[in-house]
């Protein structure tokens, strides 16, 4: 009688392990936390062509204490062949 007891039990037991859901470790964090924030992009201006690109994809040209960004080599160009003294 005692040894049926004790098999429902364990079994009882296996079957709430088997159905409780699973939780994730706690030093691990949950996957909304593991995920990267989307990082924020300056918007800069095209001295030669007027437009706008992202800082982070842009050509940069320092020119004594002044920082230009252009959108492609040809503006870049364009500019520093326009502009040579400046």
């Amino acid at each position: 009688m005692w040894f049926r007891i004790f098999i429902l039990g364990a079994l009882l037991y296996l079957l709430y392990r088997l159905l409780r859901p699973r939780r994730a470790p706690e030093d691990e964090g949950s996957e909304r936390d593991r995920i990267e924030p989307p990082r924020e992009d300056v918007m800069v201006q095209d001295p030669a062509c007027m437009t706008y690109i992202p800082k982070s994809q842009a050509l940069r040209v320092v020119r004594g204490s002044e920082e230009l960004y252009f959108c492609s080599p040809e503006c870049r160009e364009q500019y520093l062949r326009d502009r040579p003294d400046h």
